[in-house]
């Protein structure tokens, strides 16, 4: 069985908040597959490279996973499946662990999203990582990367936003840059003007994953 992933992340990131920097790397892939019922963890690391300590939010803000499996966060403990975010405190120069963790008990496909971002500038170049779990009976599957094309339109935009690229789209979905879901729509153009003025993210998903991208709201 052939499965294909899309995978748009990027796996290193640098974050300046002041005096503050520090970066952001996955370990492994950001799609993780096995057997039925095993765990899937997805590893990582956040560095403190500035000369101050940082506070680091970690929050997962999307939990899309089949019925009978859990997910959790970790750091120097996994925080039970129902726990959302946890807080990391980084001295300058040192490193803190991190890892994602599925709990599978079927042969399935399990989504979820994790935010990251500094407490002291929680709007500023916030990062969304995505996570993708997925289980067969042998836990051996073969992954083919695609970047589809996307293209947003009118961007900025004051009314409506139209999506343009070659997959199909079977849901959007437009959060605010602290990570919340603030409208859902399931077709190529929609009406943005309910939304306040700002820079949202978002995500389209199709039949072979998901593309993440960024708009402008204007008045």
């Amino acid at each position: 069985m052939k499965y294909f992933i899309l995978s748009l992340l990027i796996c290193t990131s640098t974050y300046n908040f002041g005096q503050s920097t520090y970066t952001f790397t996955l370990d492994d892939d950001s799609v993780k597959y096995g057997a039925s019922g095993s765990t899937l963890m997805i590893f990582g690391k956040l560095k403190n490279t500035g000369p101050i300590s940082v506070v680091i939010d970690v929050i997962r803000v999307q939990n899309d996973l089949p019925s009978g499996w859990q997910s959790s966060i970790c750091t120097d403990i996994c925080y039970p499946p129902t726990q959302d975010s946890t807080m990391i405190q980084i001295l300058a120069g040192d490193s803190s662990y991190f890892d994602f963790s599925f709990y599978s008990t079927s042969v399935d496909t399990g989504f979820a999203t994790v935010l990251v971002r500094n407490q002291g500038a929680p709007t500023t170049n916030v990062y969304l990582q995505q996570f993708l779990g997925i289980t067969t009976l042998t836990g051996v599957m073969e992954v083919t990367a695609l970047k589809p094309r996307i293209e947003l339109f009118p961007n900025p935009t004051s009314s409506r936003l139209s999506i343009d690229m070659d997959e199909e789209i079977n849901k959007v979905m437009i959060y605010t840059l602290n990570g919340k879901l603030v409208q859902t729509a399931f077709n190529a153009s929609f009406s943005i003007e309910q939304l306040p003025q700002g820079t949202y993210l978002i995500n389209v998903e199709t039949e072979n994953g998901i593309a993440k991208s960024k708009f402008v709201r204007i008045d």
